[in-house]
């Protein structure tokens, strides 16, 4: 790799598959003027399209969720975080916990959002105007917009959602809205916080249920003192 400091090289490592009965490449050392320098000796003979192929890959971390822009393939990634909202580590650890027990009966993905002000109205500005809860648009595009907001009950831009709280048999009755630029709970968004005393760094882990009409979420919340 070029563009490095003085008196140092980097090696970028790219992992191929071995054919099998193919060779492995060997890595010896050699002294020269008392350092040591590396001598490569890479034998292994690799497909043109294999060796063509220097993707870089790195292990996911939170924010990578729901990176793939294939939602209808064969991976889908365990949840979804709100755009631009990164989790701590005891957050994502909670969050981590709480998801495996909910995949087990769960195919798409759970949307986890971490509560702000602006959806718990914990500014004056907020009481006046009201509350709201926005989607992040990646989690919107691939898993909302195609199954069902276009067209859903013949209104355009709006569809019935019912929030259910874990382990409650109450539900809350809301609205959708898309915008251009955003799609948002408002109609019904402040009766499902305060019933439920959301507060500004509660985790919200929202499980969309299939085959539901209307549409319908159930939600886990992880209160902000367990993180």
């Amino acid at each position: 790799m070029t563009k490095v400091k003085a008196g140092r090289f980097t090696v970028m490592v790219h992992l191929l598959p071995r054919a099998p009965g193919e060779r492995t490449g060997t890595v010896t050392t050699v002294p020269n003027h008392g350092r040591t320098s590396a001598k490569i000796d890479l034998t292994a003979s690799v497909k043109e399209e294999e060796a063509a192929d220097d993707e870089e890959i790195s292990s996911p971390g939170p924010e990578d969720y729901g990176s793939s822009d294939n939602p209808e393939g064969s991976f889908e990634p365990p949840f979804m975080l709100s755009d631009r909202v990164s989790l701590t580590q005891a957050q994502e650890m909670e969050v981590r916990e709480k998801v495996e027990a909910i995949k087990i009966k769960s195919v798409l993905p759970i949307y986890v959002a971490v509560i702000n002000g602006s959806n718990v109205g914990s500014n004056v500005r907020r009481r006046h105007s009201g509350m709201s809860f926005y989607f992040g648009m990646r989690y919107v595009s691939r898993y909302l917009e195609k199954k069902y907001v276009t067209g859903h009950h013949g209104k355009r831009n709006v569809i019935s959602l019912v929030l259910q709280r874990e382990g409650k048999s109450r539900t809350w009755s809301t609205e959708v809205r898309r915008r251009s630029d955003c799609t948002m709970i408002s109609k019904g968004w402040a009766s499902f916080a305060r019933d439920n005393n959301l507060r500004k760094d509660d985790l919200c882990l929202f499980k969309l249920m299939e085959n539901e009409e209307p549409l319908k979420m159930m939600v886990y919340i992880i209160r902000r003192e367990k993180c």
